[in-house]
């Protein structure tokens, strides 16, 4: 099974496993060189990469050298070049020689940008770029292209493989502790292509960008905010400068490492310390670096210790980068409480959301991201990622239907980081959205459907299910499935929970138990019967249960139900040939210990279902005692230690025909209600306490549409009111009808749910996140019938 914060992981692993097949960057929206540079004739020189021209139908270019006044300088002469829009070059020389200055020709007249430097003694590079160079018309002639001029005082001298290091290249790191979860942006002033190097073509993201401007700034996770050097929120001129005070830093690896505070290098050039425990490649990163600020996102499964804190390295070669931000040292992540106003609705509408229960244990105030889409869009973005803060609330517009996501991200100042995600439904139509669960795509043994019971497992839908076997000698399995979302049409089943041979039925029952799932199963084998309970776990491990047999007397067992009260799972069924109500009670939250099963003090043996409920924090029940004393019952109990101790019970009705199934509803303010069948007139009719103690009960009469024809059914309370989901005999149809008030008093229509049924076992119905779902077999078509209700 699944549960929420599980489905979050999930979500974060789907994330990384896309950004795996993107293959890291976006490198074919950088720039490239036109054509094949072996059609172009050079002299002298190499062009570089990131030019911008025809180079196959170009004849050539090529360098003059001379002096001028003493200095020297290099000319740089076109014959016949086509569609030119940036030219970068390098040119070998003279040791003693320094790049001081580039002037370009008329060519670039209507703007370019220009920079000209000697990394390295006897080597220097220049470029220049058109403004705007995706929307400019290339040059086309022969011509004098620049003039680079050299002074003979030698600059500083650099490694061109140093790791970014100066305080404008931290990066910040983030990190979500429940996840082992790290992100980071890309940080390497000057890199403004995002290649990994800062080189002379990052002229050319200066030049496509050139003049836009952000008052406050650009959004960090933007490619604006990358291509303005110096983060004054405009780009201009000024910054040609960062690309030259960082040529020739590059970003090969990221290292992650744990230290304690005394490790950690706070300063640039502080010595390295702390353990590495991963590193990653730079090819890692997810994003369109011509669009988007590169990110990074891992998980490690390597806890980091309470009292260690964790930061990044940039690594180029075996140059080790300054330090990013540190998380950790006992600093403890957010709790993200995510709330919607309505998680479906009818297309279009507005989802409303809110954060602001969200808390954080170190008392440090926290920020906010949102984002809304589908799974897709989900995946495939970084906006959730963006460090600006939103506010803890959110709106947005459905305009079409299908299944989306509203995801949440809040931070503390230090990195720390939680995540929730809830699912939204957008239909085109009020109603039952439906769908079939093939059961024989998933068990190879199936042969045909038996019982189901549905329920909320860590705010997800759960069902149990039996269902025959093939083979000689017929059998009986138990299982349990769960989605990932509530709309999600791929439900994972369990490992097996139980099965058994010479079974003729199987019924089920379904609650959870200590934050997973449980089911307890009754078998009737004619001569004997078999009860017993398994809860799983750990969620998200469906191979592993902890199982407790009840019984296997010579006796059919039939009629179970289950409930948790106080913590403790508590399961009811019934002995079909001595007319005993059977109790068995965990005595420990996790149903490692269990008390029974017992025979309870009942007037009249039990000839239907066992209906359970919790009524003020202990459990009850109800019954149709049928030929021994044709009674409609009424037990409830009280729970001063960890068993219940139940009362004599009520008579609610004298009746010699009738029906119980999931009968027992307990309405928002704690009082019970009855809903039962009288077979003799087709109807279900309810009976409603007074009060919680129910001292005194209301008879609500017929409740089920007129002139229906009720055989199997079940109760629920959806949306704070009462409700039934009944079969029509006679045409073989499944109706959904809710009362119109929280007493049951009135009742609106019955609502069509499926009009192509053989007649199956009961249906089942119960409340996920709020929101109505039911789940039954369709005996017909042999499947798994689910369906979510839409308002």
């Amino acid at each position: 099974m699944i549960d929420c914060r599980l489905m979050i992981a999930a979500l974060l692993c789907a994330l990384l496993g896309l950004a795996a097949c993107s293959g890291g960057t976006d490198q074919a929206s950088l720039p490239q060189q036109d054509g094949a540079e072996a059609a172009l004739q050079l002299d002298g020189l190499e062009l570089l990469d990131g030019s911008l021209l025809d180079a196959a139908a170009s004849r050539g270019i090529s360098v003059e050298w001379s002096e001028e006044e003493g200095r020297t300088q290099a000319r740089i002469h076109a014959e016949d070049v086509r569609d030119l829009r940036a030219l970068y070059f390098s040119l070998e020389h003279a040791a003693g020689l320094q790049a001081t200055a580039i002037e370009a020709g008329d060519w670039a007249s209507a703007g370019s940008l220009e920079l000209a430097l000697t990394p390295e003694s006897g080597h220097s590079e220049a470029g220049i770029v058109l403004i705007d160079p995706d929307n400019t018309q290339g040059f086309n002639g022969s011509g004098l292209l620049a003039t680079v001029q050299f002074g003979d005082e030698a600059g500083q001298q650099r490694s061109l493989s140093d790791a970014p290091g100066s305080l404008a290249a931290r990066t910040k790191l983030y990190y979500a502790p429940d996840f082992f979860f790290y992100y980071w942006y890309y940080m390497n002033p000057g890199d403004y292509d995002q290649n990994g190097e800062v080189n002379i073509s990052d002229l050319t993201p200066l030049a496509i960008h050139f003049g836009k401007s952000s008052p406050g700034g650009f959004d960090l996770t933007r490619v604006e905010s990358v291509v303005d050097g110096d983060g004054n929120g405009e780009i201009n001129i000024a910054d040609v400068s960062p690309i030259g005070a960082n040529f020739g830093n590059s970003v090969t690896d990221y290292e992650l490492y744990f230290g304690s505070q005394a490790d950690y290098p706070a300063e640039p050039g502080d010595p390295t310390g702390g353990v590495a425990v991963q590193s990653w490649m730079f090819s890692e990163a997810t994003g369109n670096a011509s669009q988007q600020r590169l990110l990074f996102q891992k998980t490690v499964q390597i806890p980091l210790p309470i009292t260690n804190g964790a930061w990044l390295h940039p690594l180029s070669g075996s140059s080790v980068g300054i330090s990013s931000t540190v998380v950790g040292f006992g600093n403890q992540s957010p709790d993200a409480q995510l709330v919607l106003d309505s998680i479906t609705g009818i297309a279009p509408f507005s989802v409303m959301a809110d954060g602001s229960a969200s808390t954080d244990p170190d008392g440090d105030p926290l920020s906010f991201q949102w984002i809304l889409g589908d799974e897709l869009s989900l995946l495939s973005s970084g906006g959730l990622f963006d460090p600006a803060d939103m506010g803890d609330s959110f709106s947005a517009d459905i305009d079409t239907q299908g299944n989306y996501k509203v995801a949440m991200l809040v931070r503390d100042p230090q990195g720390a980081l939680d995540f929730a995600v809830q699912d939204v439904l957008a239909a085109d139509a009020a109603g039952w959205r439906m769908l079939d669960i093939d059961m024989q795509d998933r068990h190879t043994n199936f042969k045909q459907m038996q019982d189901v019971d549905i329920c909320e497992v860590g705010g997800l839908p759960c069902i149990g299910y039996s269902f025959e076997t093939v083979g000689g000698v017929s059998g009986s399995q138990v299982y349990m499935m769960q989605p990932a979302s509530l709309f999600d049409d791929d439900w994972d089943s369990t490992n097996i929970a139980y099965g058994e041979s010479n079974v003729q039925f199987t019924e089920v029952a379904v609650c959870e138990v200590a934050g997973t799932a449980a089911v307890a199963a009754t078998m009737d084998r004619s001569s004997n019967g078999h009860a017993f309970f398994a809860r799983q776990i750990e969620a998200g491990e469906p191979e592993l249960f902890n199982t407790h047999f009840f019984e296997s007397p010579n006796d059919v067992l039939s009629g179970i139900d289950m409930v948790v009260a106080k913590g403790q799972p508590i399961v009811m069924y019934r002995n079909n040939d001595t007319g005993e109500a059977r109790l068995a009670v965990s005595i420990d939250t996790t149903a490692q210990n269990w008390v029974g099963p017992v025979s309870v003090a009942v007037t009249g043996a039990p000839s239907t279902q066992i209906s359970m409920a919790v009524v003020d924090d202990a459990p009850a029940f109800s019954y149709w005692a049928g030929a021994s004393s044709n009674r409609l019952r009424y037990h409830t109990s009280s729970m001063p230690a960890q068993l219940p101790v139940f009362n004599s019970g009520t008579t609610l009705r004298v009746l010699t025909s009738g029906y119980v199934s999931d009968a027992l509803v307990v309405r928002s303010d704690g009082r019970p209600a009855v809903f039962y069948s009288i077979p003799a007139d087709t109807a279900i009719h309810g009976f409603s306490a007074d009060d919680v103690a129910t001292s005194s009960w209301t008879d609500l009469g017929e409740v089920s549409e007129a002139n229906a024809t009720v055989t199997e059914y079940c109760a629920g309370l959806h949306g704070g009111r009462p409700a039934l989901m009944w079969y029509d005999v006679l045409t073989a149809e499944l109706y959904y009808q809710r009362a119109t008030d929280g007493d049951g008093t009135g009742w609106g229509s019955a609502e069509l749910v499926d009009d192509s049924l053989a007649i199956g076992t009961r249906p089942t119905m119960a409340t996920v996140q709020g929101v109505p779902v039911i789940a039954y077999v369709d005996r017909g078509r042999n499947v798994v019938r689910y369906g979510v209700y839409v308002e």
